[in-house]
């Protein structure tokens, strides 16, 4: 509380957001069938190599558009460079073709998609063939994020969001809230439209 506190006291913050009351989960499901993009940064950081929605920039996957915009605000990637989408595990036969009998929580492995994920999903795919690095979202393993996607699903009809680390690329991955503000807002052209950080939700002062 105290790190999410000094968050919202930070200048770079208080010059260019405002909280948003109430709940925090509704606010961003908001904002993610609005196509905005959202940096995540609550709960306990994940531990390896991909952001599993603890420390994520997730977008609305079925906008194509997010690839650029995420490139130009923040990442700084190549075109052909392809994002990934957090699913929630309920849904992967609708979006997966031969689910694999490997581990799909970790972002590890990349698999075939179906019409259904080129339609709902296609900015988290592979431009070329549509496949995808498939995030799992279970209720057990992660329960915070795996509510907030199923409250995006019960707002759009869509089961999964685009997923990529929140960091600027070739950056290591922030841990701490104060680094979004120090690290990422601090950079000059950056434009993330929502902050869900610890149980609180900030957008741009500049909105309505």
């Amino acid at each position: 509380a105290a790190e999410v506190e000094a968050f919202a006291a930070h200048p770079l913050v208080r010059a260019r957001y405002r909280a948003v009351p109430g709940d925090p989960v509704e606010s961003t499901v908001k904002a993610l069938a609005g196509r905005d993009i959202v940096a995540v940064c609550r709960g306990r950081m994940e531990f390896g190599p991909r952001s599993l929605g603890h420390r994520s920039l997730i977008a609305n996957a079925s906008d194509p558009g997010a690839i650029a915009r995420i490139n130009e605000a923040v990442k700084g990637r190549d075109f052909w460079m392809p994002f990934a989408p957090s699913i929630l595990a309920e849904e992967l036969p609708r979006y997966v073709e031969r689910l694999p009998s490997g581990d799909m929580r970790y972002m590890t492995l990349a698999m075939n998609t179906t019409d259904a994920a080129r339609r709902d999903l296609a900015a988290a795919l592979h431009p070329y063939d549509h496949t995808a690095r498939v995030h799992a979202v279970e209720a057990a393993a992660s329960p915070e994020y795996h509510a907030l996607l199923s409250r995006f699903r019960a707002a759009t009809g869509l089961g999964g969001v685009l997923n990529t680390s929140l960091n600027i690329h070739g950056k290591p991955i922030m841990m701490k809230p104060r680094e979004i503000a120090d690290e990422l807002l601090a950079v000059p052209g950056v434009r993330i439209e929502g902050l869900l950080v610890g149980d609180r939700y900030f957008t741009l002062a500049d909105r309505s």
